[in-house]
């Protein structure tokens, strides 16, 4: 799947595409894909279940605020709290990847409609909040990027056509 996060345009082959529950707001829908997707293949890639405890870090961008485990503290987990390396999980640390044979699973291990369609239906049922820290005019991308730059959002920047 190609990204075009930055047109006003698009064209999506129709087996990429997911309803919109009413429910959902358009800015959370438009961030599901990446993000979304991310959270969604690390949680799967670590094999949650009801009652395990969850140790989340760099949860302040828009995939971190779903829920991904960020790089810096794969050594920690796998050393020091002895957390089983199947169950250590980063999308940014690829060296910890390579020391500690831990997963990396991301966006491109659960980018379909269908997963995009679960989450939109977990957020209509009120099961999964996507926090947006800022929505701009497409116009306005630079403002946006500022914005990420000072790295100060908890959530997402959207840009709307």
């Amino acid at each position: 799947m190609r990204r075009s996060s930055h047109a006003e345009y698009v064209t999506v082959p129709a087996n990429q595409l997911a309803p919109r529950p009413a429910a959902v707001p358009w800015e959370v829908a438009g961030s599901l894909f990446v993000a979304g997707a991310t959270a969604y293949a690390a949680v799967r890639a670590v094999r949650l279940q009801p009652g395990d405890t969850v140790a989340i870090a760099g949860a302040v961008g828009g995939v971190g605020s779903i829920v991904v485990p960020g790089g810096g503290y794969v050594a920690m987990a796998v050393e020091d709290l002895k957390v089983p390396r199947d169950r250590v999980d980063t999308i940014t640390d690829f060296g910890a990847v390579e020391r500690y044979g831990v997963l990396s699973a991301g966006g491109a291990d659960a980018a379909t409609a269908a997963v995009v369609a679960e989450l939109a239906d977990l957020v209509a049922q009120g099961e999964l909040e996507v926090p947006i820290a800022g929505v701009f005019a497409l116009d306005d991308v630079r403002d946006a990027y500022q914005e990420l730059e000072m790295r100060h959002t908890r959530g997402k920047l959207v840009l709307r056509p």
